[in-house]
């Protein structure tokens, strides 16, 4: 796990995804996170204000450990 930035910044879009996503992400989502170098899952599900569990629920590919984040990639932080 990496120590929680609080000073990191998350781009935020309720629009669409900024980038290319991972494969499974909820349907019904509406609300996405683009991922920057040091975020965590962590730290971008309490930014969001999204329980860990949510986040993972809402984009099941990616593992518990969170070795797999994709900076660049958009993930899910919102459903409709």
């Amino acid at each position: 796990h990496y120590p929680l930035n609080l000073t990191m910044s998350l781009l935020l879009a309720r629009t669409g995804p900024q980038g290319p996503t991972a494969p499974g992400i909820a349907a019904n989502c509406n609300k996405y996170v683009l991922i920057q170098e040091g975020n965590s899952c962590e730290a971008v599900a309490n930014q969001a204000g999204v329980t860990l569990d949510e986040f993972y629920a809402w984009n099941p590919s990616l593992q518990y450990s969170c070795v797999n984040l994709v900076i660049g990639d958009s993930y899910c932080v919102g459903v409709s």
